[in-house]
């Protein structure tokens, strides 16, 4: 038995076994940031290969999708008459040939009297050039530019007519050039009949696919975007959001940039009828379908028409009348008809347009510009229903990144002051004061009173205090408050700090614009000795606002020492993030508040709701009732 003398030794501890040195985290192991950064670089690398790589068939893959958002409306109206879907998609994709056939026989008829007519316009376009070269004497600098020209053509001629002889005289010279003459192998008649039908039957074996995989994804519409939602592993319902959406925007998006092309082409066609343009149907339709290329379409579509215009006429007034109708219907379409057909409704930015474009265009070539816009919106969409891909919303979406609060206090921190100013004023404008006051700088000031704010630099909470001061004073300035500071009725008072001040300060101001006489006390008035030199006359509702989420002690503690001094005088506890036990029944009672308010709105509520009980037991009256400044009691 081990007792407990002192003089009893232990034994010896066993040998431990050799430990191994600790592992370093930096050797050669990356974090996990890192890692996660490779990985998705190595994945984007892979897809973008894959794009560029594949592109022979995913390009009418792509072609057949988008057709399919075109005319699976179309197939849906048949299905509501009870045809079979496999009929529907027959008779629309039959309909879809008959309205190609026939565009593309007007247009080689158009190209064949076209053809027919160039050589007769020679004469005209050669006259037109030789009248755009200046003439003798007509301009100074032009004549001094060729004389200039002239004798330094002079001098080189001079210097190779003396070097002549010398070159000659070189044993080089006196050895006749090797003429080499290539001669390439015939190719065999069937390699010869291929390189003759290939231009001609790749493009129709492109059109081929891009029909049939249309029919499989018409017919198989459900079964397919089971599949994808199978295949993707994520949330049902999310996935299925996610397609439905991106489905119906971009079919909406292809209808109206449709309907807007044509609106675009046909009058396009029938101006330059009427201006006589000869093709004026090829270059409507061109323009027309050109237009689907964001950007460059409509430049590349003028350029046509303005040619032939200068061409065709001996003079200038097809060319003038050409570029008027171009502009015109430019600035129409592009101005007015496309932001009401589309507006906001693709989330797309501008900008991501523009980046979109570049990126498929590197891609895929010409036809990727021609996919850009609408890729784009599906990944858009995906982005803002799938977490992995929230990035993409955030890059090339149209939605704000951060809401009004987040937007004004990073301005703030960030030093840009007039930009937070501007931003003010403009909310003010179009919400009103008190609107912006509860819904952006009140949230603002409680976002930058947050623990996780702390971390901020002094610097950067400087910048909050100062530029919210200057908010503040700069939208007094622009609003004419119907009732001011003198002879307050209504204190509000903050309660800790700078943030709760300004919040105090914002109370102060909007009731003052809504007729209530209001004053702000800072949080440095709130001790003992301070509380006791307040001007309490006249003052019947006192308001304590706090950014802290349990102010139970400071709170009972100025209630008490305000009661000490007014024992009528009604005190709010505003507090604008309040924990749910202060919202608890009876908790505000406890601490010497007679109520308790979390917003703004709800303040201004409660001081029209007290001025409304207090007036009929006390009639006001200008010389002695204190109460004559706030708004009138509602009927």
């Amino acid at each position: 038995m081990r007792n407990g003398s002192s003089n009893t030794e232990s034994p010896p501890p066993a040998p431990s076994s050799p430990r191994a040195p600790p592992q370093r985290p930096d050797d050669g192991a990356l974090p996990p940031g890192s890692q996660r950064f490779v990985i998705t670089s190595a994945a984007l690398a892979l897809g973008i290969a894959g794009l560029y790589f594949g592109r022979s068939v995913l390009i009418p893959l792509a072609f057949a999708a988008f057709l399919a958002f075109v005319l699976d409306p179309i197939v849906a109206w048949l299905r509501r008459w009870h045809l079979p879907r496999a009929a529907a998609v027959t008779v629309v994709i039959v309909l879809a040939l008959g309205v190609l056939g026939m565009v593309a026989a007007m247009l080689t008829q158009q190209v064949v009297t076209l053809a027919q007519e160039l050589p007769t316009y020679r004469s005209t376009i050669h006259k037109k050039l030789v009248d755009l070269q200046p003439k003798p004497g007509s301009s100074q600098v032009m004549t001094k530019a060729t004389r200039a020209i002239d004798m330094v053509e002079q001098e080189i001629n001079a210097a190779r007519i003396a070097l002549e002889p010398a070159i000659r005289a070189t044993p080089a010279a006196t050895r006749a050039p090797t003429r080499v003459v290539v001669q390439t192998e015939p190719l065999p008649p069937l390699r010869a009949l291929a390189s003759l039908l290939e231009p001609i039957a790749v493009p129709l074996v492109s059109t081929g696919l891009v029909f049939v995989l249309l029919a499989f994804l018409l017919v198989e519409r459900r079964e397919l975007r089971d599949r994808v939602i199978r295949l993707t592993g994520g949330d049902l319902h999310l996935m299925s959001e996610a397609m439905n959406e991106s489905a119906r925007r971009v079919s909406r998006y292809l209808g109206e940039q449709l309907l807007v092309n044509l609106g675009y082409g046909l009058p396009m066609a029938v101006g330059l009828w009427w201006i006589g343009v000869p093709g004026a149907w090829l270059w409507g339709f061109m323009a027309a379908v050109l237009r689907f290329v964001p950007y460059l379409g409509f430049a590349v579509a003028a350029i046509f028409p303005l040619v032939l215009a200068f061409a065709v006429d001996p003079g200038w007034s097809m060319v003038l009348w050409t570029m008027a109708l171009v502009l015109s219907l430019e600035i129409l379409i592009a101005n007015i008809v496309e932001p009401l057909a589309y507006g906001r409704r693709t989330g797309v930015s501008p900008v991501a347009v523009l980046l979109s474009a570049g990126f498929w265009t590197l891609v895929w070539g010409p036809v990727g510009l021609v996919l850009a816009t609408p890729i784009t919106v599906c990944l858009v969409v995906m982005g803002r229903h799938l977490g992995p891909l929230r990035f993409l919303n955030v890059l090339l979406g149209t939605e704000p990144v951060f809401n009004p609060p987040t937007k004004l206090y990073h301005r703030l921190i960030s030093g840009d002051l007039e930009e937070a100013i501007e931003l003010s004023h403009e909310t003010m404008k179009r919400e009103g004061l008190m609107a912006f006051y509860s819904a952006t700088a009140v949230p603002m000031l409680a976002l930058a009173a947050t623990p996780s704010a702390r971390e901020a630099s002094a610097a950067q909470r400087h910048r909050i205090v100062t530029g919210a001061a200057r908010i503040i004073e700069d939208l007094s300035r622009d609003i004419a408050f119907r009732a001011d500071a003198q002879n307050a009725r209504v204190l509000c008072l903050g309660a800790r700090n700078e943030m709760d001040t300004l919040s105090a300060e914002m109370l102060a101001h909007v009731l003052r614009e809504q007729g209530t006489a209001a004053r702000a006390v800072p949080a440095v008035s709130l001790t003992a000795g301070h509380i006791a030199q307040l001007d309490l006359s006249g003052v019947v509702l006192v308001y304590l606002c706090t950014f802290n989420p349990a102010p139970q002690t400071f709170t009972r503690y100025v209630s008490r020492q305000l009661r000490r001094r007014a024992a009528d005088v009604e005190i709010v506890l505003a507090a604008w993030v309040a924990s749910d036990a202060l919202r608890e029944r009876d908790a505000v009672h406890d601490l010497g508040a007679d109520d308790l308010a979390v917003s703004l709105v709800e303040a201004v509520g409660h001081a029209a709701a007290v001025h409304a009980l207090a007036l009929p037991a006390q009639p006001a009256t200008p010389q002695s009732d204190h109460r004559d400044n706030l708004p009138p009691a509602p009927s």
